[in-house]
């Protein structure tokens, strides 16, 4: 089952993506279901600061799909060849890492050493680290595709 949520560029539709992830696994283990409302809040966070109208419309796209014991949340969005470089780039950095909890500390140190970082990217090492996500990313100008995906049991 596929559930999709049209995001308009706008602060006060984080919460309702964080509502649509928490009804469409309610029936998941507490566990699942909370690093999908997580994961689901930084694609939207990421999709309302640096997305782009798409194909004539003031938003993005959130979906979440469990298929076959695999959780799937992905973001689909307008952006900028020099934003999704930077996407691409870090998801790449992520999932060739051997240890992305050094990569999520190391960014975390940066940000306590270097303060009014603006473009944190943090939201992207949170899912892979915290959430246990594995990342792709795709752009085919101008859309920006980010795909989390995790197993929804053990």
């Amino acid at each position: 089952m596929i559930h999709e949520l049209r995001v308009p560029l706008a602060w006060h539709w984080i919460e309702r993506v964080r509502d649509a992830a928490t009804a469409a696994l309610e029936k998941a283990s507490d566990d699942v279901r909370e690093a999908a409302v997580m994961v689901a809040s930084e694609l939207a966070e990421n999709l309302v600061k640096y997305g782009q109208p798409l194909e004539g419309e003031d938003s993005g796209k959130i979906s979440i799909e469990v298929a076959d014991g695999v959780l799937t949340i992905t973001s689909d969005n307008g952006t900028s060849p020099e934003a999704a470089g930077k996407v691409l780039a870090l998801v790449h950095a992520i999932m060739e890492s051997p240890d992305v909890q050094a990569l999520y500390v190391e960014r975390l140190t940066n940000m306590a050493t270097t303060p009014g970082d603006s473009a944190s990217e943090l939201g992207l090492l949170r899912i892979a680290f915290e959430g246990g996500f594995t990342l792709t990313a795709d752009y085919q100008e101008p859309r920006l595709r980010i795909r989390a995906k995790r197993a929804t049991h053990g």
